[in-house]
């Protein structure tokens, strides 16, 4: 925020969030009083078609979500010309007798629909996230998290209709939930703390976050975390995962953080060796990163920074500028639109 600006100042891209969300939050309302159950594909359309004119909006020919991996691929971009891309695939939270479960029509390929979204994230070199769709506060009162937010229950903060989380913290849940119900007793206490689905909507952000000004706040207990897992090389990372990032790793920074706050409540088994990536070749900002796992089945700061890039792809920029005909099939294949967040 400069001098100039008023300190109630809004970015563009913020304003554009606020107004779409606020959209989408008033159509599930609107759905849920005709009697009728909001999905996921009707009200991520309402929603990104509210973004623009500040932030790009693409949406690509309609493919069948059982192949493809993830709905919409986002990416934000700043000033300087980084960039941060995510594969965000929706899902509705549903009431399931007297608990919650995450909107998979069916459950028994919830695991291979998982897989199918962080293999095109794969595809496209970045992270792979969910946006939860949660209705309005008479939908969700029936919630429970033992743990608040600055005094309020996840289910009545604002923002709560439309929130984001990493899909690895996600997988772990459903992971858990399965082998709580089979493992024997000695194993469940290293399954990790996620195990119902208000423990995975408590970990989850208001979408407008990711936009909203400011800077994000210092965790001791997370920079030691971060401290005690950098090795010599990584002046740059670690310059990152300090306080007063903006733009692009500002973003890159808070879904971080997520994968590192969920990671540091598990038990780790084993140091594994950095990930080390060509920079010329992958256009990344980082080309060593730790090789820790957390639970997640993969090396989770890889995971996350693979995203954060030093300009938009190509790819992407074929979209925007010709829409019906830059959209390769190869993309269109792994996703069902494009959004660009210019911060």
């Amino acid at each position: 925020m400069s001098a100039e600006q008023p300190a109630d100042y809004q970015p563009p891209a913020h304003r554009a969030f606020l107004r779409a969300i606020a959209a989408a939050e008033d159509e599930m309302s609107l759905q849920l009083a005709q009697g009728v159950m909001f999905e996921e594909e009707y009200v991520t359309t309402h929603l990104c078609s509210r973004l623009p004119p500040e932030v790009a909006y693409v949406k690509f020919a309609k493919g069948q979500e059982s192949w493809v991996g993830g709905d919409y691929l986002w990416w934000w971009v700043d000033r300087t010309g980084e960039a941060f891309g995510c594969l965000v695939q929706a899902k509705v939270i549903r009431p399931k007798g007297r608990g919650w479960k995450i909107g998979f029509h069916h459950e028994s390929r919830t695991g291979l629909q998982m897989d199918r979204l962080l293999a095109a994230a794969e595809f496209f070199e970045v992270m792979a996230a969910y946006t939860f769709y949660a209705g309005d506060a008479v939908y969700r009162s029936g919630m429970r998290c033992s743990l608040r937010h600055q005094g309020v229950p996840c289910h009545e903060r604002r923002g709560a209709g439309v929130t984001i989380l990493p899909a690895l913290i996600a997988q772990r849940a459903v992971e858990n939930a399965r082998l709580r119900a089979t493992a024997p007793p000695a194993k469940l206490p290293f399954l990790g703390g996620f195990d119902s689905i208000e423990d995975v909507f408590h970990h989850a952000e208001p979408l407008s976050r990711l936009t909203e000004p400011g800077l994000i706040s210092d965790d001791p207990a997370l920079a030691l975390y971060y401290r005690m897992r950098l090795g010599p090389e990584m002046n740059g990372l670690r310059e990152l995962l300090t306080p007063g990032q903006a733009g692009a790793r500002k973003v890159a920074r808070f879904m971080t953080d997520k994968l590192a706050k969920a990671a540091s409540a598990t038990y780790e088994t084993a140091v594994l060796p950095d990930v080390h990536t060509d920079l010329e070749a992958s256009g990344r900002v980082f080309g060593a990163l730790p090789g820790t796992r957390g639970h997640f089945g993969r090396p989770f700061f890889e995971h996350a920074l693979r995203g954060l890039r030093t300009g938009l792809p190509s790819y992407v920029q074929a979209a925007l500028q010709n829409p019906a005909d830059g959209v390769s099939a190869e993309l269109a294949e792994h996703a069902d639109g494009l959004v660009v967040v210019y911060l």
